[in-house]
């Protein structure tokens, strides 16, 4: 699980976080980071995944989890 807040006030522009078996991601788990621009989730055990409020978001990789639905507007930014 990754909780809310975890990676708040750091200044990140790339996130790696495929291969760690991850479940949960709060809802609020990426608040704080105003620069990331490439999120790789790829390869956990994610059902479900909120991620409205990073707006510098360009990439994001979620291949290989198990999600159940995914809201499409999640993706209106990405490149």
């Amino acid at each position: 699980t990754i909780s809310n807040y975890s990676f708040s006030n750091l200044i990140v522009i790339y996130l790696a976080l495929y291969n760690n078996r991850i479940n949960v991601i709060e809802n609020f788990a990426f608040k704080g980071i105003f620069q990331l621009e490439y999120l790789d989730l790829k390869n956990n055990n994610l059902k479900k995944l909120n991620l409205d409020y990073l707006n510098q978001l360009k990439y994001l990789d979620l291949q290989g989890n198990k999600f159940e639905s995914i809201d499409e507007k999640m993706f209106i930014r990405l490149s």
